[in-house]
């Protein structure tokens, strides 16, 4: 099994810090975004979560990843910083906190990694 997941809570504690966001709140943004940004290392862990926890028939990263932000919207949660109004102008000071301490199951977010999570999360 998964012993680790702290790319989605690491992230997210930055954007507690910046944004001033609750725990919840950040991860219901983050979640999805690190699994996308995961989704070749992490395959068939999200195939075996989409078909285990969804329910999906022959899942695939994708959808299982699309099932995840799903269920946090039916649950009231936003999964965007832009739904929240945030901006990007804290994005590289964020990202900067991950230079040379990358975090993650895999250890691969980075100053690179987080700046492409940030994106695709806005």
């Amino acid at each position: 099994g998964v012993t680790l997941c702290g790319g989605a809570l690491a992230v997210g504690l930055e954007l507690t810090s910046y944004y001033g966001l609750a725990h919840g709140e950040t991860l219901a943004i983050t979640t999805p975004g690190v699994m996308r940004f995961n989704k070749e290392k992490n395959a068939k862990k999200l195939i075996q979560m989409g078909e285990q926890v969804f329910g999906i028939k022959n899942s695939t990263p994708e959808a299982a990843i699309e099932a995840t932000e799903k269920w946090f919207k039916s649950i009231g949660m936003k999964t965007r910083l832009s739904e929240w109004g945030k901006g990007k102008e804290e994005f590289d000071t964020i990202a900067r906190k991950f230079e040379g301490n990358p975090a993650g199951a895999h250890k691969d977010i980075d100053y690179k990694g987080c700046l492409q999570i940030l994106n695709d999360i806005y």
